[in-house]
């Protein structure tokens, strides 16, 4: 067979914790998960909005729409491919507490999508490292972080770089496999 047969996933369930809006930016993230919905069922969950997001200026997507997409449940983008908006979370989502209820959440918002669309012990695709306390609570087979950025150095306000490198020292220890985009950030 040709290599990318050979490695190619087939018949798994995987949800994908991404770090970007499914409407917006084209990333690796959305090529990865178009290819592997060919012949695998995935649920794409977008990044989640606080309502202090407006002052962060995070406008990849338009607040109205990201509001929108809050409320409302999953969209189903082809017969394998599903993406979903999480409720509206807490900002500071690298601080302890806030992290703790934002994973909380999410996870059980996930839990309810994951019946829903009839998975069954899913792959957990995590891009974003604010996400590792979802680890264990939707019934995952296995846990992939997919690291894509140098997160603490992007410099944002409201989370100092020590506080994000604590977060993803945690996620890196607790999932199954880490895939870097990058020799630098491995």
């Amino acid at each position: 067979p040709r290599c990318e047969e050979a490695f190619m996933l087939e018949g798994y369930d995987i949800v994908c914790l991404a770090n970007s809006h499914w409407d917006g930016h084209m990333t690796s993230k959305h090529q990865i998960m178009l290819r592997l919905a060919q012949k695998n069922r995935v649920l794409y969950v977008n990044r989640g909005m606080s309502f202090l997001s407006p002052l962060t200026r995070w406008d990849e997507i338009s607040l109205k729409q990201q509001l929108k997409e809050a409320f409302q449940g999953l969209r189903q983008i082809s017969p394998n491919l599903f993406v979903a908006t999480p409720p509206i979370l807490f900002p500071f989502r690298f601080h302890k507490l806030p992290n703790i209820l934002n994973n909380s959440i999410t996870a059980v918002r996930l839990r309810r999508m994951i019946r829903q669309i009839g998975m069954i012990n899913p792959i957990l695709w995590i891009v974003q490292p604010e996400c590792g306390a979802i680890i264990g609570k939707l019934g995952e087979c296995v846990s992939i972080y997919h690291c894509v950025d140098e997160h603490s150095a992007v410099g944002l306000w409201w989370a100092r770089p020590d506080t994000v490198e604590a977060r993803e020292r945690k996620l890196i220890r607790n999932v199954d496999i880490v895939i870097a985009t990058s020799q630098d950030l491995h």
